[in-house]
């Protein structure tokens, strides 16, 4: 398991923390190398997100095609490419490429993980196995904030140091590649009807499109709230992102969390710390900053690693699940970004949180349900 779940680590880290949500911590410098308004920002993560989308709509399809290990070098390298390209860029139209090409990486790495995962690890460790690689995500964050410490506001250097740190994940894949071969394509099985799995997991996916909606203001505009709003300097703002991954990593117990008081328990309190954490920005005091960023942090790499459990319940085809879920968390961010970049310069970021909070809690209202023929605890 070990030799599957660091590699897995460090590429979650890479796709999710430095391919995708890096832009919104470096977003009010990148904001003003180019002289964006926040329209034109939230536009430009807006396609970022909508590239993840694509991603996941294309990841059973790889993997059927070249198989697991093939898809996870692949979606690597292309995280590598976007990234140098973003660090590159000498407009917002070359920008908007390099956040298009780490979308797509972000979308498809996580199903690939979930089939690699249920071909080498044994049933009985797989939640576990799943939920800690998700949790990759909160590590990278707070790699990320550290990087944005050390270079203050030389964004470009940062994302050259994540072009590196992809390098790395390269060769680590390569070696774990070594204890775990690649399967033959075939045996993977085909893409099954979205349709069928749309209406089994249509719980589900309604959740997680409303979480991703809620989400995408805190991803998005927290730093610049911070910065913009509260006048906190960026060399301290920064801080707080370090904090949201060092919450996150407490989403890795999720697995372990859902063993001692069920899925549906553990969904909700999720739901409701991710609400709180949204709402109490405004507030705009250092404790309540960081108590923001430590629950937010916490509750979103559970979420999202109860989606994956979840998806995994309901259905034989859990990698199709979890990327429908995953797409429906990706289409409610692109949505929650675009609506978030509109409203700001209308309404101001106070409101703006409230409102998203207020779509999050929506989402306690649902809860999961399993396949009659599932015998995992709820």
């Amino acid at each position: 398991m070990k030799t599957l779940l660091f590699p897995g680590i460090a590429l979650i880290a890479l796709c999710y923390s430095f391919s995708r949500f890096a832009f919104g911590l470096f977003l009010p410098n990148i904001m003003q190398t180019f002289e964006l308004e926040h329209s034109v920002s939230g536009l430009i993560q807006a396609v970022s997100y909508a590239a993840y989308a694509l991603g996941l709509l294309l990841a059973s399809k790889i993997l059927h095609k070249i198989g697991t290990q093939r898809t996870l070098l692949s979606t690597a390298w292309l995280a590598i490419a976007g990234l140098a390209i973003v660090a590159c860029a000498w407009n917002p139209y070359i920008l908007t490429f390099g956040l298009l090409c780490c979308g797509i990486s972000t979308g498809c790495v996580s199903p690939a993980l979930v089939q690699k995962v249920s071909e080498t690890v044994k049933s009985t460790k797989q939640d576990t196995t799943n939920t800690w690689i998700n949790s990759g995500t909160s590590i990278g964050l707070a790699l990320s904030g550290l990087s944005a410490v050390l270079l203050a506001e030389h964004w470009r250097s940062a994302y050259i140091l994540f072009v590196l740190f992809g390098l790395c994940v390269v060769l680590f894949l390569y070696q774990g590649n070594k204890h775990h071969p690649d399967s033959n394509p075939k045996l993977i099985p085909p893409p099954s009807n979205r349709l069928q799995e749309i209406r089994k997991g249509r719980s589900l996916l309604a959740s997680a499109m409303l979480v991703g909606i809620g989400s995408a203001v805190y991803w998005t505009y927290f730093m610049s709230e911070l910065q913009q709003n509260q006048g906190i300097p960026s060399s301290n703002a920064v801080w707080y992102w370090i904090v949201i991954g060092v919450g996150g990593i407490a989403g890795g117990f999720s697995g372990r969390i859902v063993e001692q008081i069920g899925l549906r328990l553990a969904y909700r309190l999720s739901i409701g710390a991710i609400t709180l954490s949204i709402a109490i920005v405004p507030f705009a005091l250092p404790l309540t900053n960081f108590a923001s960023a430590l629950l937010f942090g916490a509750a979103y790499i559970m979420i999202t690693g109860l989606f994956i459990l979840w998806g995994n319940r309901i259905s034989h085809a859990s990698a199709m699940q979890i990327a429908l879920a995953f797409l429906a968390l990706g289409v409610g961010q692109t949505l929650g970004t675009w609506l978030a970049g509109q409203l700001i310069e209308m309404i101001g970021y106070a409101i703006i949180f409230w409102v998203f909070a207020w779509i999050v809690a929506v989402a306690w209202s649902f809860r999961p349900t399993l396949n009659p023929s599932s015998t995992s605890r709820c």
